[in-house]
């Protein structure tokens, strides 16, 4: 139960009681979408009866607003203030516990400088949850202690286009699938194909669905994060997948870039 707030007028001759609920909007109204809120009616009574008891107790003229906290202090009693319990944080891997996870989603050290190999690995994906799409993405997430920083990182890996070679094969017993990839265009209107080749010619920047890359404890809260796609496989089935991605060139200039790959699931559209 969120905690009510209570309003009480100050008026001489009568103490007007008002509980107002705070939705999870954060907007005042007096009723929630599962909490309504009202007055029983017998407190229509007990106000007026505690409003006679504090004229006769304090017949004063300059004393009747004293009435006020007395009724505030009757009425939070009787409604109770029981603050909503806060989901406890996910506990935040370390980067041992992290480099070990093996499900997506995932995070994996990654090094942008020298050209070859950088990525060969297996995991498991598991069927898409909620607030999640059945959409892989594979990508690379940068961070800075601000957005401000995060931004500079991002904006090191394209400024110049930065092409990957990368193939996604899922493992189906002792047979490897070829899983199709698309990568989308600078515009990031229109999707394309990613050839036999595995040739990505960029990046482009992306999401992945934030929710659950928190829950696996792949959230550093002081850190501020940016995703850039490098492929995407859509409407992929769980399983055991191994991913390869290759470097054509040497990128000297990415070199100490504050950088990981990462695989998530899409964010589902509100």
């Amino acid at each position: 139960m969120l905690c009510p707030l209570l309003f009480v007028a100050t008026d001489e001759k009568a103490a007007l009681a008002v509980v107002v609920q705070i939705c999870p909007t954060g907007a005042f109204t007096d009723t929630c979408e599962d909490a309504p809120i009202s007055l029983p009616p017998s407190w229509d009574s007990l106000l007026w009866n505690v409003d006679l008891t504090m004229d006769a107790a304090m017949p004063n003229a300059s004393l009747p607003r004293a009435r006020v906290p007395c009724v505030a202090m009757l009425l939070l009693a009787l409604v109770g203030c029981t603050a909503t319990p806060s989901e406890p944080a996910p506990k935040l891997l370390t980067a041992e516990e992290a480099a070990a996870r093996t499900v997506v989603p995932l995070t994996r050290p990654i090094a942008l400088d020298k050209a070859g190999k950088v990525v060969d690995m297996e995991f498991d994906l598991p069927p898409a949850g909620p607030g999640t799409v059945p959409d892989l993405m594979l990508g690379l997430r940068v961070w800075g202690i601000d957005a401000k920083a995060m931004l500079a990182q991002q904006s090191r890996i394209d400024v110049r286009p930065f092409a990957t070679l990368v193939h996604l094969q899922r493992l189906d017993g002792d047979s490897t699938v070829e899983t199709p990839l698309n990568y989308t265009s600078r515009d990031r209107r229109t999707e394309l194909s990613v050839g036999p080749d595995g040739a990505v010619p960029f990046t482009t920047v992306s999401s992945v669905a934030q929710g659950a890359v928190r829950s696996a404890g792949l959230v550093d809260e002081r850190r501020v994060y940016g995703v850039v796609r490098i492929a995407e496989a859509s409407r992929v089935e769980s399983g055991r997948y191994r991913l390869l991605i290759e470097l054509p060139s040497d990128r000297p200039d990415l070199q100490g870039l504050n950088v990981e790959l990462l695989l998530g699931y899409g964010p589902r559209s509100k």
